[in-house]
């Protein structure tokens, strides 16, 4: 019919960016991004339920953090390091160092692949890059020149294509079947 109510409505004491709801619904997560820190909120109640830290940065700023899709993962990103974190222990899985700032992740529907935009050195000269990542391991699977800075990412539903945009006004879909 169209309507529309408040659900519910919260006083938070931090700022929070990058808002994803878990795969079931029940919890909010958000991004303090200056304090480098994601809080994990019950929906039920309000109340936050524990919140996880990135302590091991060498970065004075935080831009954005990713979960996968299914929330086992979690990707910190900053300047030119993106920190995979199991979401369960909050223990680091791998470090992924780029040349220049990231400027885009995005995830694999099965979480599985993790691809990241940066500039980086193709044919002795620096170059905008997607990075093709195995997100369990931290291991480097593939470069994909790129003709612009990359704006945005997304996987296909089924993991088995990647479109990219860039500031060029180039979109290319590669297909990534492992």
């Amino acid at each position: 019919d169209g309507s529309v109510q408040l659900f519910k409505d919260w006083q938070l004491t931090y700022w929070l960016a990058d808002l994803t709801f878990s795969p079931d619904g029940n919890i909010l997560a958000g991004a303090d991004l200056p304090n480098f820190q994601v809080h994990l909120i019950d929906l039920t109640t309000g109340e936050e339920i524990r919140s996880m830290q990135w302590t091991e940065h060498a970065s004075p700023a935080l831009y954005s953090v990713e979960f996968s899709p299914d929330w086992k993962f979690l990707a910190w990103v900053a300047r030119g390091s993106v920190m995979i974190m199991d979401v369960d222990s909050g223990e680091p899985v791998a470090t992924l160092d780029h040349e220049d700032f990231v400027s885009a992740v995005a995830w694999s529907s099965d979480g599985r692949l993790l691809a990241t935009a940066a500039a980086g050195a193709m044919n002795g000269q620096l170059s905008p890059l997607v990075y093709l990542w195995d997100a369990t391991g931290g291991k480097l699977i593939n470069q994909l020149p790129q003709q612009g800075s990359v704006l945005s990412m997304s996987f296909s539903p089924d993991g088995r294509e990647l479109a990219v945009l860039t500031s060029g006004g180039a979109l290319q879909v590669w297909s990534v079947t492992p």
